[in-house]
């Protein structure tokens, strides 16, 4: 949905990158439609193996195709910064933080159209997964208010599931700040 309010505004100032953002919106729908299968196959089949997958494919390894996404439709360029290796991360973690970056990236171009950039950063340690997502928009925000902003509190409930911590709030430089970390090493519930 952010991706198509996003190409209507481009649409207006540069019609070529328009094709992008579809070709984007397209990719997101197809990812989101073969999650749902997933998720209603595992609901209709209570027997289904406990390994199945409970949560879209798109991780942190498919930052890149994200990123290239949204500057294919914003004012802001976002930029990637990895520190470590991705590879081989529990998926329930992989997939949050891509999520985690997903939901920054929407809020920035929701909330800071005068932002000039947006810097993404992941690394990993023996022991942690950190993810920040941070824009340099002067516009003032303030957290969302109960009962608004589900995409941040599904989010935060995703990342305290997994034993995590996120925060979101001003930038001590100014713009907004995304944070989460996430524990490598917590048996997830299911």
């Amino acid at each position: 949905v952010v991706q198509a309010q996003g190409a209507r505004f481009v649409a207006e100032q540069d019609p070529q990158r328009v094709i992008v953002a579809l070709e984007q919106i397209e990719r997101a729908g197809a990812e989101t439609m073969a999650s749902m299968r997933r998720m209603v196959g595992i609901l209709r089949n209570p027997d289904a193996p406990p390994d199945a997958p409970l949560a879209p494919l798109a991780g942190v390894t498919e930052l890149e195709p994200l990123l290239t996404g949204f500057n294919g439709a914003a004012n802001a360029p976002a930029r990637l910064h990895v520190d470590g290796d991705l590879n081989g991360l529990p998926v329930e973690v992989s997939t949050s933080a891509y999520r985690v970056v997903m939901e920054g990236l929407t809020n920035t171009r929701q909330h800071a159209p005068d932002a000039r950039s947006v810097a993404v950063a992941v690394r990993r340690t023996p022991d942690w997964l950190l993810v920040r997502v941070a824009d340099d928009g002067a516009s003032p925000r303030t957290a969302p208010a109960r009962g608004h902003g589900f995409g941040l509190i599904g989010l935060t409930e995703r990342v305290r599931a997994l034993g995590g911590t996120i925060t979101a709030g001003p930038g001590v430089a100014g713009g907004w700040v995304l944070d989460a970390a996430f524990p490598l090493h917590v048996a997830v519930a299911r």
